[in-house]
């Protein structure tokens, strides 16, 4: 089974492909809203909060000599502990290299209410299951002056 390292939620993350340095511009551990980005109270799931942010995740062989082939799959879970957004899948190959970085862009968070929300982080060997989650990363939403 492939290792997830780390996993973050940033503003931006740079590649340099000559050096293949990894640069992570703006961490993000809470979203402040106000009324540009939301309207005031809101039905939950009916609208998004605007992120633009991306979440990275870093993998590495659990045998550096052994190619990995599997699925990470991240699931959305609100504040309330639901997972109401559909899952994203994405199959990773660890066979050239020892380690892989997978980044996937957040647009938007679909709105379910102030607090905290989680990207849980999955690793199945096949596309049809879940598997097993391996991390989790939090971000809380809260409203300006609060």
């Amino acid at each position: 089974m492939a290792d997830l390292r780390w996993s973050l939620i940033c503003r931006r993350a740079i590649v340099d492909k000559a050096s293949n340095l990894l640069t992570l511009i703006d961490l993000l551990e809470e979203l402040t809203i106000d009324g540009e980005e939301v309207l005031p109270d809101p039905e939950p799931g009916d609208t998004g909060v605007a992120t633009d942010a991306q979440l990275v995740c870093l993998w590495t062989r659990s045998d550096p000599s052994e190619a990995e082939h599997f699925w990470q799959t991240v699931a959305l879970v609100g504040p309330n502990g639901e997972t109401n957004t559909p899952d994203v899948k994405v199959e990773v190959e660890l066979a050239d290299h020892k380690r892989i970085r997978v980044m996937a862009g957040i647009k938007a968070v679909r709105f379910y209410g102030l607090g905290t929300y989680r990207f849980d982080i999955y690793f199945s060997k096949n596309e049809e299951s879940r598997g097993k989650k391996v991390g989790s990363v939090p971000l809380d939403i809260k409203r300006a002056g609060s």
